[in-house]
């Protein structure tokens, strides 16, 4: 029995489809289904049921996973520690989180959170949001924090912790700086930088814009919100991002302006496996998250 046997054991039973797993494995459908049988002839027992829909664990299989998942659990943490060159034993907390979530508004909850939990490690893997999903399906963090996707992947346990609006952001040169309040008619004209968001700002403000019959002239767009506000900085239009960039805008020379007509908000998400132990010291990283948000939202 082989450690990736039981990856790709454990991506066909998460997944339902050995096509799928065998793309989460980045290996070919045929390589896959090889080494699941080799498993199912080793133990002596079937693993799957296949059905027109793909596969589902049998009973057998049922006890098989719940094994295999803590093995591969543990290998992840041992390599993990290998690397960190961690004999300690000491506990680690790993958290993927969106850059501009990390710098602008939860770096003083974590702080509070390492204050609470004395004697651990907390290991952030700062990522864009798609790959927050990736890195939690494959057990190199514990938990991510995250704006909310278009669709959650099956398995995942989700605990809503606040909802991020959006605003406008323009140089103070620029004509709209003098406004306090803008409207998406005032805005759509102008070129516009917005962050790939899971909301997918782009769409929706095209669709806005078609309705009150105005054009959207989009002219970049970055993965990261922390650059489409750089981007706006430097005068290469007028960016609509999370409204959480305001201490920035006096030393770059920007103004931050609040849209009266239509409430743009991604909401923001801790996530776990719900096949794996509650991560320790969750709950406390919640409460601190939300509590750093009061009145934030105003």
């Amino acid at each position: 029995m082989e450690i990736y046997q039981l990856k790709y054991f454990e991506a066909t039973a998460r997944t339902g489809s050995i096509g799928a797993a065998a793309r989460a494995c980045h290996v070919t459908q045929p390589a896959l289904s090889v080494q699941i049988k080799a498993l199912e002839a080793e133990l002596g027992i079937q693993l799957f049921e296949r059905h027109a829909r793909g596969v589902k664990l049998t009973r057998a299989g049922e006890r098989v996973m719940r094994t295999a998942r803590q093995l591969i659990i543990e290998l992840e943490q041992l390599r993990h520690d290998i690397r960190r060159r961690n004999f300690g034993a000491q506990p680690t907390l790993r958290i993927g989180i969106q850059p501009f979530l990390a710098t602008e508004l939860l770096a003083r909850p974590m702080r509070q959170f390492m204050d609470a939990m004395a004697g651990w490690q907390v290991m952030l893997r700062e990522r864009p949001n798609d790959l927050l999903l990736e890195l939690l399906l494959n057990r190199e963090v514990e938990v991510s924090l995250m704006s909310r996707p278009a669709r959650w992947p099956a398995g995942l346990t989700t605990r809503r912790l606040f909802e991020l609006p959006f605003a406008v952001y323009c140089r103070t040169s620029h004509p709209l700086a003098v406004r306090d309040q803008v409207t998406l008619r005032d805005v759509l004209p102008f070129p516009l930088i917005l962050w790939n968001d899971p909301i997918d700002t782009a769409a929706r403000l095209r669709r806005m814009a078609r309705k009150l019959k105005v054009g959207a002239h989009v002219v970049f767009t970055s993965d990261m919100a922390t650059t489409g506000f750089a981007m706006a900085a430097e005068g290469a239009g007028v960016a609509i991002l999370p409204a959480i960039f305001a201490g920035r805008c006096v030393r770059a020379g920007m103004r931050q302006l609040s849209l009266s007509d239509h409430r743009l908000a991604a909401g923001v998400y801790a996530v776990w496996r719900r096949d794996a132990q509650v991560p320790d010291g969750l709950a406390t990283l919640i409460s601190l998250c939300q509590d750093s948000m009061v009145g934030t939202n105003g």
